[in-house]
């Protein structure tokens, strides 16, 4: 045959089989009908064979054979030497001399003088198997081009890929399918019972398995409902379910909260083999019957050949477990029923709480709109006859000589107008905050500044201090005067708490939306009567020195700035106060509204309530 005869018997063969290829038929169909095809255009009767490949076993499986005697060709065969062997481990076409042992063919049929084709089917660098020709001696194989014949085991490679996806596919609907019936059989029964035996009875026949056991475990971890396909006696029951917990694979399952496959019991530690099992299994595979909360039980298959199990019977059956967890947790909520109104009645006895709380939110939002209007009117009555006050005293003290026994009592005047003068700032503060410069802040900052000018006082009083400040802080975005004036008032509530000396811890730390700090004392503490009143306004426990304002700007200043604060204290233990601060891209997006409610305080209050 010259150059241009083979190139049209080669083009003819490709056309044929690629048509061939497009059908829609079975594998084993499909790869008979190939064989035939390629043998028919190359008109010889020489015999030829498709060998796959299967995962689950050793050796090479027989689709497809033509020209050869069906009692002479085995259902496997097993290559270590041949070209077969050659051909699957380099993945490409391969001419060679027919190997003698080939146990495709009759011994009293073979020669020296015959040939092997021998060509990869494989797709996507995955080898599915071989096509090998027998050429005698008569033919004429040399002519043969061999990137043709690797072209053509690529087109029945991919198409041998393509039907198992299909019937992979097929399999794995026809599966859900009946897992989808039956769950809607689980869904409707609160037989706790029946819904075990119908899942086991589900899973055994869905994976082909020989036997399997699901069984349900208490909050404890004890055994307790059990459906096992091997018949045994209650008291074997326990103890194999025991042993399996203890130190077998179910006990693995509950203890990972994950399914597992077991290909080979013999070589896989996790399995137990009980000593007096007849017949134990080669594989195995299991899969917890999980809510969020936790392992409601195990479900365990078994099968007598290794290998069986594979990704896709754990998929299924994580898919079965996971229909068959919701149906055993709709059984036992059956029986929680009786509970619910106790429960409900919880709930009630909650929300009537937290409208008390909020009703006495509501007054506490008008006492504090109403402080405020009238303590806006008292700093302002106050402020004017305080400051001719001081014009007078000014005046009087500039005309006196420098050594006139009247400046005696002119200093403890000024030292009384400005007490009133400091009384009419608090009262004007608590009214309206000052609206200072609102910008990104560092926190630590703000503390450092008020430790410098309070650490000497603190010092000589006997009071040590000590610092944990985070090392990075985000910052926040507020008015660093007024939160350094929360934090002196702090400090110095603080420092009135141990007269005697004692130890003033601050703490600065943060999450991803909040900054804290903390500040706490080894004071007297307060009373747990005054725990709810403490952030009153006028309200004191300093008798005489005190005018009860210091706290309830505290606590506007940190509501303005979109935080809070909180107090916890027992009497003789302490106190500790902690701010919480929004960082400042989330408090940036409330700034403008925070502005205005902090220039109308009367608006602010009716916003609350």
């Amino acid at each position: 045959m010259n150059e241009g005869e083979q190139y049209k018997t080669d083009l003819a063969l490709f056309r044929t089989l690629v048509a061939v290829l497009n059908g829609s038929q079975e594998l084993e169909q499909l790869l008979n009908r190939v064989l035939r095809t390629i043998l028919d255009v190359l008109a010889t009767d020489s015999p030829g064979v498709i060998l796959l490949t299967n995962p689950r076993h050793p050796g090479l499986e027989v689709v497809a054979h033509h020209g050869l005697p069906p009692e002479n060709v085995p259902r496997r065969v097993f290559f270590d030497r041949q070209p077969c062997h050659q051909v699957l481990n380099d993945g490409l076409p391969l001419l060679a001399r027919s190997c003698p042992d080939c146990e495709l063919r009759p011994k009293a049929e073979r020669s020296d003088a015959d040939r092997s084709l021998v060509v990869p089917l494989k797709s996507r660098q995955m080898i599915h198997g071989v096509l090998c020709l027998s050429c005698p001696g008569h033919c004429q194989p040399e002519s043969w081009d061999l990137s043709l014949w690797e072209d053509i085991g690529l087109q029945v490679g991919r198409a041998i890929y393509d039907a198992r996806l299909q019937a992979q596919i097929r399999q794995e609907r026809e599966l859900l399918q009946t897992l989808y019936t039956i769950s809607d059989h689980l869904a409707t029964s609160l037989d706790l019972d029946w819904v075990l035996s119908r899942v086991l009875e589900l899973s055994i026949s869905a994976t082909d398995a020989n036997n399997g056991s699901i069984f349900l475990l208490t909050s404890h971890g004890s055994p307790s409902s059990r459906v096992l396909s091997r018949g045994l006696a209650p008291l074997e029951e326990d103890q194999v379910i025991s042993q399996v917990l203890s130190h077998g694979l179910a006990g693995w399952v509950v203890r990972h909260d994950e399914g597992a496959v077991v290909r080979d019991t013999t070589a896989d530690p996790r399995w137990l083999t009980l000593p007096d099992d007849p017949s134990p299994p080669a594989s195995a595979l299991a899969v917890p019957l999980a809510t969020d909360e936790r392992v409601l039980g195990v479900l365990t298959l078994d099968h007598d050949e290794p290998g069986h199990f594979d990704r896709r019977h754990m998929a299924l059956m994580m898919a079965i477990a996971h229909q068959a967890a919701t149906a055993i947790e709709k059984a036992r909520l059956h029986n929680e029923v009786a509970h619910l109104a106790e429960v409900l009645a919880e709930r009630v006895e909650e929300r009537t709480r937290e409208l008390r709380d909020t009703q006495a939110q509501l007054i506490q939002a008008e006492k504090l709109a109403a402080l405020g209007e009238l303590a806006a009117g008292i700093a302002h009555e106050i402020n004017n006859p305080l400051q001719v006050l001081r014009a007078y005293i000014e005046y009087v003290t500039s005309i006196l000589p420098a050594d006139a026994s009247d400046l005696e009592v002119l200093e403890p005047m000024q030292k009384a107008l400005d007490n009133i003068g400091r009384l009419a700032g608090q009262l004007r503060d608590f009214s309206r905050p000052a609206s200072g410069e609102w910008q990104p802040l560092d926190v630590n900052s703000a503390i450092d500044s008020v430790l410098r000018l309070a650490r000497k006082d603190l010092s000589h009083r006997g009071i040590e201090v000590e610092t944990s400040l985070a090392t990075y802080l985000p910052e926040v975005h507020g008015d660093t005067r007024q939160l350094e004036q929360v934090f002196l008032n702090l400090v110095l509530n603080a420092r009135d708490a141990m007269p005697g000396g004692g130890l003033l811890r601050l703490a600065s730390w943060s999450d991803a939306e909040l900054v804290y700090v903390r500040c706490s004392d080894t004071g007297v503490g307060i009373h747990e009567e005054d725990l709810a009143r403490v952030f009153e306004p006028y309200f004191t426990t300093k008798n005489d020195r005190g005018t009860g304002l210091g706290l309830a700007i505290c606590r506007r200043v940190v509501t303005q700035h979109g935080g809070d604060i909180r107090l916890s204290s027992k009497w003789g233990d302490g106190a500790q106060f902690t701010v919480e601060l929004p960082v400042a891209s989330r408090r940036r997006a409330r700034s403008s509204e925070s502005q205005r409610l902090a220039d109308d305080p009367v608006a602010e209050a009716q916003g609350l309530s």
